[in-house]
């Protein structure tokens, strides 16, 4: 026995030094074998149906995964499902609660993947869940084309059930869609388009689009036209008039007939195609002084709302050339 025991501690340094060795040549053998890499994967809240979180959540969080090279590359991200559960708590407060990992299809069945998560817990504030219904608001951008517009917009529907925490939904009251692009737009329209959310924890329980039917019309203006022309009509040969006065005519139409119809009166050029105002004088048979009341003819494309004077004085002379 002592010499058994002589044989077994002589040298004994260089002999634990050699385990080390050999344990340690061991080690880092296996530790070249295994493989680290992170995956990122979307974050599961569990949460009872009375209660909503207030306060934001990460939606995915990163896993690091360890483990031999060839298991750790063939784990695919939707094999790994994270989540975090609240599900137990009843009452408003703030919490926080581990993310806890679990293995899915074929990868339950690995034993040798070291798994860990960042963040390790989430913080949560909770508050008690409220439903409601809020008009629907349209956002628009741009303009119709030059001398259209926007007349009217149906919303269908016209109200969406939105629920999360109580304090930010009992604030609103109503939501907003996407923006519709009204640029260069002359005809009616009809598009489909999202609800923008208006809170990160709030959600669209009865659904999230809405269909926008825009009804463009010409742009109705009015405008005063100053010395319109005043036209005789049905006067005798032998009779001339010495002066005919211009009438002021309130005039509403669309905005790029007025705009057609003003540049038409500045250069003196007859706008008949529109209206016209007149007098008539086939019942004048020799010189004098008359009250004519003026007649209106319009198109169907302009409203005369009023003239001024309603009746004007024209004086009538013989002709000259003709006696």
């Amino acid at each position: 026995m002592v010499a058994l025991f002589e044989r077994v501690t002589r040298n004994w340094p260089a002999k634990v030094l050699s385990l080390a060795a050999a344990f340690l040549l061991f080690f880092f053998t296996n530790l070249g074998k295994l493989e680290e890499r992170y995956i990122t994967v979307p974050l599961e809240i569990r949460i009872d149906s009375a209660m909503a979180p207030a306060s934001p959540i990460p939606a995915t969080v990163r896993v690091f995964v360890r483990g031999e090279t060839e298991t750790v590359s063939s784990l695919r991200e939707e094999e790994v499902m994270a989540f975090v559960d609240f599900s137990e708590i009843k009452s408003p407060g703030y919490r926080r609660h581990a993310v806890q990992l679990e293995m899915k299809g074929a990868a339950k069945s690995l034993t040798s993947v070291e798994l860990r998560v960042d963040p390790i817990d989430i913080p949560v504030e909770l508050e008690y869940r409220l439903r409601r219904s809020v008009d629907i608001r349209p956002t628009f951008l741009d303009q119709p084309a030059y001398g259209y517009e926007l007349e009217q917009v149906v919303l269908t529907p016209s109200s969406a059930d939105i629920e999360g925490p109580e304090s930010s939904v009992v604030q609103l009251t109503s939501v907003r869609t996407e923006s519709v692009s009204l640029a260069g737009r002359r005809d009616d329209f009809e598009v489909r388009v999202r609800l923008e959310r208006p809170g990160e924890n709030i959600r669209f329980s009865g659904g999230d689009t809405v269909d926008v039917r825009g009804t463009i019309r010409e742009r109705i203006e009015q405008e005063s036209f100053d010395e319109v022309e005043v036209f005789v009509d049905g006067l005798a040969d032998n009779l001339v008039l010495d002066n005919i006065p211009g009438t002021r005519a309130e005039i509403r139409a669309a905005m790029l007939v007025l705009e057609h119809v003003k540049r038409s009166l500045d250069t003196g050029v007859p706008v008949d195609e529109y209206f016209r105002l007149s007098v008539d004088a086939s019942g004048i048979d020799r010189a004098g002084e008359y009250q004519l009341p003026v007649q209106i003819e319009a198109s169907d494309d302009v409203v005369v709302e009023g003239i001024e004077p309603q009746i004007i004085v024209v004086r009538v002379l013989e002709d000259e050339g003709t006696r």
